[in-house]
């Protein structure tokens, strides 16, 4: 999907909202295509104005490393049922799949 980067053009929250569906990853929390607009408006207006030096539209979660560079990344298959007790787990413990098998690769290898 081009964006303001590749025609020159700008996007409004609205825009976006049309095309959510072809977004990878796309998870509907809610809210209308005016709330999106104000959200849009209100962060480039607070770079415009200077109260924010970065507007971070990257996805994701902030680099494991502490630098700007992506973290490294792993992946790998499970059965069916090793998924399911995993995110079970993960549930009862409050984190993500992600973060518990951090978590668990660590705490093998370390005591390898």
């Amino acid at each position: 999907m081009p964006g303001p980067a590749s025609s020159g053009a700008t996007w409004k929250g609205s825009d976006v909202a049309r095309h959510k569906r072809t977004l990878p990853g796309y998870v509907d929390i809610g809210l209308t295509n005016d709330e999106v607009d104000v959200i849009v408006e209100e962060t480039i207006q607070a770079y415009l104005d200077g109260r924010t030096t970065r507007v971070d539209l990257r996805r994701g979660r902030p680099s494991l490393n502490g630098q700007p560079a992506p973290s490294p990344h792993v992946g790998f298959r499970v059965s069916p049922e090793l998924r399911e007790q995993a995110d079970a787990l993960a549930r009862s413990r409050g984190v993500t799949l992600s973060q518990l098998a951090r978590e668990a690769l660590e705490h093998y290898v370390k005591g390898a």
